[in-house]
């Protein structure tokens, strides 16, 4: 009876933590910790600057809902890009990956889906660090918007 009250207890406290573990996934969804830089997308292109370290990206065309989009990167060479994705802001739509041509590429391509939202927001995360200094990734936020 006493080792059935125990596994009652264990269960319910392991569920609780669980849920609680969840629930902070979801909470923390369009969230990017230690963000560093942030920057709004003008004539299809943006640009940081990171301790005498450059990233820029070009759009290689306006972003369009439905559409295959490509984006250029260039950066200094002490800089290291880790992975890509986009995201809607005003309504969660999931992380697109930007996947790069090859593994030496500097040029991606993701796709937007369609909305019910007259405009939508995005934003653009790129996760980079920066040679010689570990554990110190930074996310880039490039915010967009698309109209429909």
């Amino acid at each position: 009876m006493k080792i059935k009250s125990i596994a009652i207890t264990v269960t319910t406290l392991l569920s609780l933590v669980l849920l609680v573990l969840w629930g902070n996934q979801f909470y923390n969804v369009n969230t990017v910790l230690n963000s560093q830089g942030n920057c709004q997308l003008i004539n299809n292109q943006c640009a940081f600057s990171l301790d005498q370290q450059r990233l820029s990206i070009k759009f290689e065309q306006s972003p369009i809902p439905e559409e295959e989009l490509f984006v250029q990167f260039e950066h200094s060479e002490n800089i290291q890009i880790h992975k890509v994705y986009v995201e809607g802001v005003n309504m969660y739509m999931g992380k697109t990956p930007v996947i790069f041509e090859d593994a030496n590429s500097l040029r991606g391509v993701f796709f937007l889906g369609s909305c019910n939202l007259p405009e939508m927001q995005w934003q653009m995360v790129i996760e980079v660090s920066r040679e010689g200094q570990t554990n110190t990734n930074q996310h880039l936020i490039v915010n967009f918007s698309t109209v429909q």
